[in-house]
């Protein structure tokens, strides 16, 4: 009869354990389903996708800055950083400068507004813009490439 008493004392044991378990997972379950529920409902994916192929509207020529403006300041901006500039950072300087680069593309405009005065800022391959007339500095940025590091 101790062998049984003892036996049924075990599986209790086990069902005890059990029962913690199951509890605690109905708990997680609850509160992950709770989270699901205050998430933001799902995008349209085809709705996305009709949006994308709308044709964009053109931004009248004549909103941004003069070009000879922009240069200017653009050369202000990477020589008072001291360092080659990705579009991106430049961009920004920029609009921190007041020079606001507009344009379907904000970003595209400003990389060809450069380009077509190349004579004035050129690109440093893996680093950025730089003044075509002032000597690269060196890298010093971890991950920015040095002019040795291309040779």
């Amino acid at each position: 009869m101790s062998d049984l008493v003892e036996s049924a004392r075990a599986r209790l044991a086990e069902i005890e354990i059990e029962a913690v378990m199951l509890r605690s997972f109905i708990e997680t379950a609850d509160k992950v389903r709770e989270l699901l529920s205050r998430r933001a409902p799902p995008i349209d994916l085809n709705a996305f996708a009709a949006k994308a192929q709308e044709p964009k509207a053109k931004v009248a020529r004549g909103t941004n800055p003069p070009v000879g403006l922009i240069i200017r300041m653009a050369k202000k901006v990477l020589i008072d950083f001291g360092r080659p500039l990705t579009r991106r950072d430049l961009h920004a300087a920029l609009a921190m400068e007041g020079i606001i680069i507009q344009g379907v593309d904000p970003l595209k405009s400003l990389g060809t507004i450069i380009w077509r005065n190349r004579d004035e800022i050129i690109t440093i391959e893996g680093r950025g813009y730089w003044p075509k007339d002032i000597p690269v500095p060196p890298a010093t940025q971890p991950g920015e490439l040095d002019l040795k590091d291309l040779e």
